[in-house]
């Protein structure tokens, strides 16, 4: 027969499945933020796309921003002419984008690429994919 073990010789209770502690509960807004920084989600390239797409209003989606990477907006734009036209208005429209954000201007140039920015008819109503991370141009 065995001895019965003194207080400080407990016999350590192994944890099941549902025993687990919590390591620590987190609110929704802390688990949000940390799956979207983990994506990739940045709210100010965000905020630069709606605001290029407010700016342009219908051009807009013949002219689209696709990606932001050091201080650059890349826009792809249908045809050349209209490719000269924005840089010609280069400086005017870097002026209206850094305008809401202060005197902590987001960008520092405006980069336009031939592209094919409208939208094809198979995908008609979603929203046209857009980079922050890695090359703009795929």
């Amino acid at each position: 027969m065995r001895p019965e073990p003194t207080p400080d010789q407990a016999p350590r209770r192994r944890l099941s499945g549902r025993d687990k502690p919590v390591k620590r509960l987190v609110s929704a807004q802390e688990l949000f933020s940390g799956i979207l920084s983990k994506s990739g989600y940045d709210p100010a390239v965000y905020a630069l796309f709606e605001l290029w797409d407010r700016l342009m209003g219908a051009e807009s989606q013949k002219a689209r921003a696709v990606g932001v990477r050091n201080g650059r907006l890349y826009v792809e734009v249908d045809t050349p002419v209209r490719t000269h036209g924005l840089a010609l208005r280069k400086r005017e429209l870097l002026k209206k984008m850094n305008a809401p954000f202060g005197g902590n201007a987001p960008l520092s140039d405006i980069i336009f690429r031939p592209g094919t920015p409208t939208r094809s008819d198979d995908n008609k109503g979603q929203t046209p994919h857009r980079l922050s991370g890695g090359s703009p141009w795929p």
